[in-house]
């Protein structure tokens, strides 16, 4: 509503909300225009609301990133177990060597890596039931044990589990998931996981000729 107000003696002011009615001497005049508080108040809620839909935003973008990130991958299809035979074989599995040690329904691990030299892998002695890499001649026992030669390390595990995918038992290696070799054994504890005679057999030959089968 407006309300009558009197500037002076000589003229009268009639104001109010959006706009104002001067009377002065005889002449009317319009201004037309918002009060400064209510300019304020209408900016302050534009600039509420613009960091209110900014933030929305924001929180929007990270949730979809958090989702499509967080999207589980297929589960491998791994190996059929009837195609694993019985005692050691060597695979490729997601562009590794793996060596897969099978007793009945255990499985085992081992990545074809002889801890000395990039790509040299090893082979499986089956007369010394060793593995044993031919170009420097590291060797490890049957559970990777480092037992001889520059190895910095026992060999590395990855872990296998049969899961059955489409009625089919398969066995599903990741080699994502490594466990470190053991450090290698001591020189005066070398006896412990091989019988001397194998070992004086190999120290004489130096590893050359060592292998059989």
């Amino acid at each position: 509503m407006f309300r009558w107000t009197s500037r002076s003696t000589a003229g009268r002011l009639w104001t109010g909300a959006p706009s104002s009615l001067a009377i002065y001497d005889g002449i009317m005049t319009i201004t037309s225009g918002e009060p400064g508080t209510l300019r304020r108040r209408r900016a302050l809620v534009r600039a509420t609301a613009f960091v209110l839909l900014s933030c929305v935003l924001l929180m929007c973008a990270f949730l979809l990133r958090a989702f499509l990130t967080a999207a589980p991958e297929p589960p491998p299809m791994g190996i059929p177990v009837s195609e694993v035979d019985e005692g050691l074989s060597l695979h490729q599995i997601a562009g590794h060597g793996v060596w897969i040690d099978r007793s009945g329904k255990r499985f085992t691990a081992f990545l074809n890596d002889a801890q000395h030299m990039p790509g040299e892998g090893v082979v499986y002695c089956a007369g010394q039931n060793v593995f044993m890499a031919p170009m420097h001649g590291e060797l490890f026992d049957r559970n990777g044990r480092a037992i001889a030669g520059p190895a910095s390390r026992g060999l590395d595990r990855v872990p296998a589990s049969v899961h059955v995918i489409d009625e089919v038992p398969r066995l599903v290696v990741d080699t994502s998931q490594v466990t470190r070799g053991e450090p290698p054994v001591a020189w005066e504890d070398r006896h412990l996981y091989l019988n001397e005679d194998l070992l004086r057999n190999y120290d004489a030959g130096g590893g050359s000729g060592f292998c059989t089968g």
